[in-house]
């Protein structure tokens, strides 16, 4: 029994400390144990929800069980805490992958993020970064630093107007994603994100708008934490 949790901490870890979702091969060089060995391990883990499996790229990245758990560790009335609550709340509302994201020089990097309820799964990665330049997080942080100095939203004017911005296809083929900037006073600029699969029997407008104002909602609920 002891080996077994020894195990499974292994395999979490390993994903904690990875810049991008890890392979079954990595998991089991990294803990030590052959691959079948593994696999039976993270399906355990991915049936609890610590672990989540992205089909797509048959990779592991740390599931919403794990996330959760860390930050109640800093009690319920902590920032930490709060800011879980209010991405989960948007990520169970639209059932689509949400992230925080935080300016770091010229690039952007994924801080925090929730996955999909839906059946396909996608991750950008904890950790991972990406230029501002290259999707809407970075045009919603690039926003936050225009607005900071009396100018104006970087966006279409009817994305402005709504305060937020929209991106199709830039880091992850076939996904589009709404991204706000979260105003805080005197921090990091940082926005948070939701991403979805493109359906062609949507009307891409309608969601957009839809997303795009449940994003701003919880982009002023965090900026007042």
């Amino acid at each position: 029994m002891t080996r077994a949790v020894h195990r499974a901490l292994d395999l979490l870890e390993t994903v904690r400390d990875a810049s991008e979702p890890v392979s079954l091969t990595e998991l089991a060089n990294a803990a030590g144990i052959d691959k079948a060995t593994a696999k039976r391990i993270a399906a355990d883990l991915v049936k609890r929800h610590y672990l989540e499996y992205l089909t797509g790229v048959k990779r592991y990245t740390l599931g919403f069980s794990a996330l959760k758990l860390g930050s109640r560790s800093l009690g319920p009335d902590s920032s930490a805490q709060k800011t879980m609550r209010y991405l989960e709340d948007l990520r169970d509302k639209t059932l689509q992958t949400v992230a925080l994201c935080a300016r770091s020089g010229q690039h952007y990097v994924v801080t925090l993020e929730l996955l999909s309820l839906e059946p396909i799964k996608f991750s950008r990665g904890v950790g991972a970064t990406f230029a501002l330049v290259e999707d809407a997080p970075g045009a919603a942080i690039l926003a936050f630093d225009n607005i900071g100095n009396g100018g104006s939203f970087r966006f279409s004017p009817d994305e402005a107007d709504a305060g937020y911005a929209y991106s199709c296809s830039n880091t992850l083929p076939r996904v589009a994603s709404v991204a706000a900037p979260i105003l805080r006073s005197g921090q990091m600029p940082s926005a948070v994100c939701l991403s979805w699969v493109l359906d062609r029997s949507d009307n891409d407008d309608m969601v957009r708008r839809r997303y795009g104002a449940q994003v701003v909602a919880c982009a002023q609920r965090l900026a007042h934490i």
